[in-house]
């Protein structure tokens, strides 16, 4: 009868164990959702160190369900804007594709300047428990790297969880 009591209550642990349901995983894409801070960098003649030209702003960007808002952050005067203000899209497949950025502002604009094209994307960890977000693109061909060095707002988070 021991043995019996002690096989029912295995069973019954077995059965609580298979029938809770996983949680379901969110989306990828919602892992870069969020506001954040950071900068926008463009480093012309990538493939020779001793002749790089670094231009880099500071950006806010805004990232919701496939699509994204950044801002330059004007009031930096060591961080002048390089771009316009711009938006657009993004996919996630095997890293991030930005889709063409439209510019929000009818000031000059180099179109060459906005970020599109594929991203390598590395996550990060800072000090402060926050992770940071580097997206990295290579453009052989116009000898050029784009950086995206964004880190997640903490108010963000909590907007997130809600």
């Amino acid at each position: 009868m021991k043995l019996y009591g002690l096989n029912l209550f295995f069973l019954a642990g077995l059965f609580f164990l298979f029938s809770c349901p996983d949680p379901p995983i969110p989306p990828i894409h919602s892992m870069f959702e969020g506001y954040y801070e950071g900068e926008y960098l463009i480093i012309e003649n990538f493939s020779d160190p001793s002749s790089q030209i670094m231009s880099k702003e500071k950006v806010i960007r805004i990232m919701t369900d496939f699509t994204y808002d950044c801002t330059a952050d004007t009031l930096d005067i060591d961080f002048p804007p390089i771009t316009c203000d711009f938006f657009g899209s993004y996919a996630v497949e095997n890293n991030l594709v930005l889709g063409t950025a439209t510019s929000k502002r009818n000031r000059e604009c180099n179109p060459d300047d906005l970020p599109s094209g594929e991203f390598a994307v590395r996550r990060s960890p800072n000090d402060d428990g926050l992770d940071s977000l580097i997206f990295t693109h290579l453009d052989l061909e116009q000898n050029q790297q784009k950086l995206i060095k964004l880190k997640i707002l903490e108010d963000s988070l909590i907007n997130n969880r809600n």
